[in-house]
């Protein structure tokens, strides 16, 4: 199974109080079942199921592409999510492209594995 990171703390708390999140990526990624991790080094900390949700394509407005769904995201305003998605990434401008990712928290009986 996959690992999944979430460094960002208001995305993180999304998915923990809700169950589910949006998140923005840079590049695509497995989906399917994945164990959560807030960083390398640290430990599972549950499961997750990942679908790809949307793309971003080249030329299209990333505030608008946002918009759709960042009430789903953990932050309050398109702008505060831009801003960490920048941060997390290192970038000096906005991304050209990427992906959103529908991020879902697994409980019950996962291949013959109970998860709480």
């Amino acid at each position: 199974m996959s690992i999944m990171y979430f460094k960002s703390e208001k995305a993180y708390r999304q998915l923990v109080e809700k169950g589910y999140v949006f998140t923005f990526r840079l590049r695509k990624r497995r989906t399917g079942y994945a164990w959560v991790k807030r960083s390398r080094k640290g430990e599972k900390k549950f499961l997750v199921y990942v679908e790809l949700f949307d793309e971003l394509k080249e030329g299209e407005d990333i505030q608008l592409f946002l918009h759709r769904y960042v009430s789903n995201s953990g932050f309050l305003t398109v702008t505060e999510w831009l801003n960490e998605i920048m941060k997390m990434n290192r970038l000096k401008k906005p991304p050209k492209s990427g992906y959103i990712y529908s991020v879902i928290r697994v409980i019950g009986l996962v291949k013959g594995e109970w998860i709480p």
